[in-house]
């Protein structure tokens, strides 16, 4: 049965409304016009030099979809493969089932870098996963004037170990999980979970731009006593 949107005088169907809205949304969220603007705000060139690729296993709902068992992490649900530049903001976003390996996906995470994407950019980084011949084979292929490069744990390192450019994009999977819509996927598809961290980076890029003046940070408390160290006992 139709129903009347309000103001519109036009009958509309209400199976399809989640449908039309969800493309409608996946185009207007797109962040490529603000990101640069952000980088100019923070002294950086608008284009980016340098990016960082990398997968985030979350895990799923009943939403339904596509979906898999992620045997490394041990978690059922979707992943998420990104794309960030030097400041963590959002290059490209792409959501496949957790069974998917990171690697052999890269090429398709790749492949969505726009011409903008790729005017100053020199080098993607990742880790150890991205040492892949299915990525091998892609990047003999295409030309795309950038290399991927792969930065991996000093063999026979111990302990925590400063590897350069893999925290930016960590970094940005903390940001995006603070959202309380991005602690899962309750997406019913890929699309619109691709669509939920774009709209989640836009409001992160929009505070950076127009942050609010009115808005105040809680001060920081213990919620108990810090714990005293404790000292030998004497005999």
């Amino acid at each position: 049965m139709g129903h009347v949107a309000p103001g519109s005088g036009q009958a509309f169907d209400r199976q399809r409304v989640p449908d039309g809205l969800g493309r409608r949304w996946d185009v207007a969220t797109d962040p490529r016009h603000l990101r640069p603007q952000v980088r100019v705000a923070a002294g950086r060139d608008p284009n980016p030099a340098k990016a960082a690729i990398d997968a985030q296993t979350v895990k799923g709902t009943e939403a339904g979809g596509a979906r898999g068992y992620d045997g490394g992490q041990k978690i059922n649900g979707r992943k998420r493969h990104l794309i960030v530049d030097s400041l963590g903001l959002l290059m490209v976003v792409r959501v496949t089932a957790a069974s998917c390996d990171d690697g052999t996906t890269a090429p398709q995470v790749l492949a969505k870098l726009s011409p903008q994407h790729r005017v100053r950019l020199g080098e993607v980084r990742g880790d150890g996963t991205y040492n892949n011949r299915t990525l091998d084979r892609y990047l003999a292929r295409e030309s795309g004037g950038y290399q991927v490069t792969v930065v991996e744990r000093p063999a026979g390192a111990k302990g925590l170990v400063h590897l350069p450019y893999r925290w930016v994009i960590e970094r940005t999977n903390a940001w995006t999980g603070k959202y309380r819509r991005n602690s899962k996927d309750y997406e019913r598809t890929t699309a619109a979970a691709e669509a939920m961290i774009q709209v989640s980076m836009i409001h992160l890029m929009l505070q950076r731009l127009a942050p609010d003046k009115t808005r105040t940070q809680a001060t920081f408390k213990y919620t108990r006593k810090p714990m005293q160290k404790a000292t030998k006992l004497s005999r």
